[in-house]
């Protein structure tokens, strides 16, 4: 068996070591991502409450839905609440990217 010169064993163990630390230093990235959307959160008096966002569809909230989140794009809209003929809430709002705005029913 042939030994290792000193000179051999020290460009083994450079190259050796140099091996590890290149293959060890993979980086992997990745980006999170989320839904662009927002949120609009009904409480109070919400029995009877018919909800209109930005002239969509009506929602009526009822005791089942009570603390109804009905999602949204981000931006300014137009909400109003009604109960009966009565127009209880009317408020022009802007909601941010994941924001929840809570509108109390009087």
């Amino acid at each position: 068996m042939k030994t290792l010169t000193p000179r051999k064993l020290t460009a083994l163990l450079v190259l050796s070591l140099a091996t590890v630390w290149l293959g060890g230093c993979k980086a992997t990235t990745g980006t999170i991502t989320h839904a662009v959307v927002s949120h609009f959160s009904f409480v109070g008096n919400t029995p009877g409450a018919v909800v209109t966002i930005d002239d969509q569809s009506a929602v009526a909230l009822d005791d089942k839905n009570a603390q109804s989140i009905l999602a949204t794009e981000p931006g300014r809209h137009h909400v109003r609440v009604t109960k009966g003929e009565r127009l209880v809430v009317d408020r022009e709002v802007l909601v941010g990217d994941q924001q929840t705005m809570e509108i109390s029913i009087p």
